[in-house]
């Protein structure tokens, strides 16, 4: 059970379906950055891990592994979208990401993802770089 791996492979399934010409995202990271490059952007955070033994005398672990997925929308790019359809941008983000997740919800690193609770929406500043939304969406990967 490798968090990095899966944090790392489901951020690539992010890129290929949701970043690029026409997409919804800027970019996807694996790691934070000070500066967010451009926007809407998907930071891959680690949060936590559930290990338990598969069976009894083994040194096999069973589990999950919980993943977080930061969505971060500025209120304004100023070019693509304003104050006025922000909400609507980070809305589709989720809604496409609920598909990706339905989409790959097992592959050779995990047998299930689910969310983890409810979606949390917040408004914050960063720095010069103005407003964004911050929707923050935990997901419980089950691993063999």
């Amino acid at each position: 059970m490798d968090r990095e791996l899966i944090r790392k492979a489901f951020g690539q399934i992010i890129e290929t379906e949701m970043v690029g010409e026409g997409k919804l995202l800027y970019g996807v990271s694996p790691v934070p950055v000070k500066v967010i490059p451009g926007s809407p952007f998907v930071f891959i955070l680690p949060v936590g891990t559930n290990r338990s033994m598969e069976y009894l005398g083994t040194n096999e672990w069973n589990g999950a592994v919980k993943i977080e997925i930061s969505v971060i929308v500025q209120v304004s790019d100023g070019a693509t979208y304003t104050e006025v359809n922000s909400s609507d941008i980070v809305d589709r983000i989720e809604k496409k990401l609920s598909e990706v997740i339905l989409a790959n919800k097992e592959n050779e690193l995990w047998t299930n993802i689910e969310y983890d609770g409810e979606t949390s929406i917040s408004l914050g500043e960063v720095g010069k770089q103005g407003y964004f939304y911050k929707e923050q969406i935990t997901l419980l990967f089950e691993v063999m």
